[in-house]
């Protein structure tokens, strides 16, 4: 049972969060090979054997260190681990977040969150001295800053003139990630929907798992293909997606499924009205992200987040993280010249997740309850606490432009 969990097809689902729990659940199924479990003694164990082997587990990675990774192959803890520092708090949580998920999904025990969701950990008090101290002593982390509005404002008018000069610069990376970035605002995505996280040697792009969780989803792309886009008229009518002049006539309102995300079900789908700003509305950017696609001749069944090279001719590329951040932070340098300006200053905290910050900034600006940022963001609401931040930047328009393509509820 270790062995075939640590083996099992993950995919390319999104490289964050659930990626990361998954491998932390191999990495709990190769410890327990690594101390002598087998499927015969596993099979006996009850609840309260899971509690306890997953807290003598958190002490060991405590004391040691957690496994070495290796590109192909499971996690390994007869060789000395990638890290020598000492885990944190909340990497610690997450290690027993992948225990839990282990002993839920093949043991078949309910004991997701008994212990990484447990604020007083009876269970172990070993282990709640060591959390409690690595969370007293770890060091802030400096949160991602949000996309300010002179930056949208730079990235417009640097597309425009570059445009302006050569038609063909409208398939280029600046053009294509300002139209995933103003997209962004209204839609709060997350890199991995539109975007190549971490593109893997030989992977064209990330796809969802090649495994029975996944049902009729799997092996397709994970980020935003064509068909997650439906546009519509003032009338309510649905318009033909292969037609950017009628969409660019007549569209009033854009409905976007979200292929993966943290909600209890995937493939949710939120509608986005038509702003009437300039470029910061979500119908525009749609189109905009369409018609790129078109001229670039994507397949139907790919993800349309493309681009073309500068001195390419032919073919396109698939957008990664690292091409967001890097247009995100040459927009930074080129709206804030001053070096000591705050957003020079804090440059290396604006990264492809600032958009999913600026779309929360933006409704929690506005007034949006913490509710409705959370069914516009799919989020949890405990989670939009999170990404609030105290912003000194001017919003005012943001908002306005967000409020007015958000859609009913």
């Amino acid at each position: 049972m270790a062995s075939d969990f640590c083996n099992r097809d993950r995919g390319h689902v999104r490289h964050g969060n659930d990626q990361t729990l998954e491998t932390r659940a191999a990495a709990f199924a190769a410890w327990l090979g690594f101390v002598g479990f087998n499927d015969k003694s596993l099979k006996l164990w009850s609840l309260n054997t899971a509690k306890a082997m997953i807290c003598t587990y958190l002490h060991f990675i405590a004391t040691n260190g957690p496994p070495k990774y290796e590109r192909n192959g499971p996690p390994r803890f007869d060789v000395p681990s990638n890290r020598t520092d000492p885990l944190q708090a909340q990497t610690l949580m997450g290690y027993a977040k992948g225990a839990e998920l282990w002993c839920a999904h093949v043991m078949n025990l309910p004991v997701f969150g008994a212990i990484s969701d447990s604020k007083d950990m009876d269970v172990q008090p070993f282990i709640k001295e060591i959390i409690k101290q690595r969370r007293a002593w770890a060091k802030p982390k400096e949160k991602k800053e949000p996309i300010t509005l002179a930056m949208y404002d730079n990235a417009q008018a640097t597309c425009k003139q570059a445009v302006s000069a050569n038609p063909e610069a409208f398939l280029h990376r600046s053009c294509a990630v300002h139209n995933w970035t103003s997209l962004g605002v209204f839609t709060g995505s997350r890199v991995g929907e539109y975007a190549q996280s971490k593109p893997t040697k030989g992977v064209l792009f990330a796809r969802i798992p090649l495994n029975e969780d996944a049902g009729v989803w799997a092996g397709q792309p994970l980020a935003f293909i064509r068909e997650d886009f439906s546009f519509f008229d003032n009338a309510g009518r649905q318009l033909p997606s292969t037609n950017i002049a009628i969409l660019s006539k007549s569209t009033s309102a854009v409905h976007i499924r979200f292929r993966y995300d943290k909600s209890p079900t995937n493939f949710s789908v939120r509608q986005f009205k038509k702003t009437g700003h300039q470029f910061l509305c979500p119908c525009l950017a749609s189109i905009a992200i369409f018609f790129r696609a078109e001229l670039l001749q994507v397949p139907t069944a790919q993800p349309i987040g493309v681009f073309r090279k500068l001195k390419e001719r032919t073919g396109f590329r698939f957008l990664s993280n690292n091409d967001v951040t890097t247009e995100l932070r040459d927009t930074c340098l080129r709206t804030y010249p001053d070096p000591n300006h705050y957003m020079r200053k804090h440059l290396k905290c604006i990264m492809a997740h600032s958009v999913r910050v600026t779309a929360c900034v933006a409704l929690h600006t506005a007034g949006q309850t913490e509710f409705v940022i959370a069914f516009r963001l799919r989020w949890t609401v405990q989670s939009v606490a999170h990404y609030i931040r105290d912003c000194s930047q001017h919003v005012g328009e943001l908002c306005q432009a967000v409020l007015s393509g958000a859609g009913r509820l």
